[in-house]
């Protein structure tokens, strides 16, 4: 099973929102919730015979920013 196979159950399951994030030209489903529901939702998918797995989302890593060197020194009146 696929990760977006999964994410379909678990929507289907909990009869939560389904949704689609695009990364590097590749469209894959979501099913999440917040945290604070945890206590709601994971008793409903143990039950439903779903293996469940507890993460945190982290953003997209950015490439760093190319930093300028800024000179210190006063320029000199001649």
């Amino acid at each position: 099973m696929r990760f977006c196979d999964d994410a379909v159950a678990v929507s289907e399951i909990l009869g939560i929102v389904l949704t689609r994030t695009q990364a590097k030209d590749i469209t894959e489903r979501q099913a999440a919730f917040p945290a604070h529901a945890l206590d709601s939702y994971l008793p409903r998918l143990v039950r439903a015979g779903k293996r469940v797995a507890i993460c945190d989302g982290l953003p997209e890593p950015q490439p760093e920013k190319k930093s300028r060197k800024r000179s210190t020194k006063k320029a000199e009146n001649k």
